[in-house]
């Protein structure tokens, strides 16, 4: 798709001491004057970049620029959108590059300095107000309800005292104590639907993602699991 870079004219359209109602229609009347061809990472940096809460201006972007395509724009791209357009306005600060002049002892322009630690301190309080903004509208009190206690969901334990669906669970421990060792070994245990800690588990597909080791280390520690637990090709394929 070709895209228009929207005008740097307009970066005065949204002025301090507005209300959020006030600020977000300024928002709307911006995106409609954008062209159906403008780039929308663009037009969403524009209005994060001048006060508007990123869920909000994904609302806008949607709304305003993403209906008015043939086809309307889907509302996971919208949202893809805003989100790149949010880490471009950190990527577009001088902070980082400041740091690496300064590593490698060259000067710095402390006042483009300055005026990008000013700017990423606005974009933190943004993101911050918007994150409680978007908490208040969700969160509110429930009354608490007497019913019978048969009635009450038991908890959906995928694997007993460890996994239970719907939740996130947290192994700790000291380096090297053994944790990635562990969670391979409940991995298999649940993807084969087979006890091989000792713990009867609820068999389902698993996904392991790991941010440290290269894939063949990974696939050296399951190959070690199978053959210690003599596992077959049916109790981990297409499982895990």
């Amino acid at each position: 798709m070709n895209t228009k870079i929207v005008s740097d004219t307009q970066d005065d359209i949204f002025d301090d001491g507005m209300s959020r109602p006030e600020r977000e229609e300024k928002a709307r009347r911006f995106v409609r004057d954008c062209p159906p061809d403008a780039d929308p990472i663009d037009i969403a940096v524009k209005m994060i970049e001048h006060g508007l809460p990123p869920s909000k201006a994904e609302l806008v972007l949607r709304q305003e620029w993403g209906n008015r395509q043939n086809p309307p724009t889907d509302p996971k791209l919208i949202a893809r959108y805003v989100t790149i357009s949010f880490d471009r306005l950190f990527k577009l600060s001088k902070v980082a590059l400041a740091a690496d002049q300064h590593l490698a002892g060259l000067e710095i322009d402390y006042d483009k300095l300055a005026q990008a630690v000013y700017r990423g301190g606005q974009l933190r309080r943004v993101f911050i107000e918007d994150e409680q903004f978007e908490a208040a509208e969700r969160i509110s009190p429930t009354p608490y309800q007497w019913r019978d206690p048969a009635e009450i969901p038991q908890r959906q334990w995928l694997y007993r005292s460890a996994y239970i669906a719907g939740y996130v669970a947290l192994t700790t421990a000291s380096g090297g104590g053994g944790k990635s060792s562990l969670v391979r070994a409940e991995c298999a245990a649940i993807a084969s639907g087979k006890p091989l800690l000792g713990t009867e588990p609820e068999r389902a597909r698993v996904w392991y993602w790991c941010g440290e080791d290269p894939a063949d280390e990974i696939e050296r520690a399951f190959a070690a699991i199978r053959l210690f637990y003599k596992l077959k090709p049916q109790d981990l394929v297409d499982w895990l």
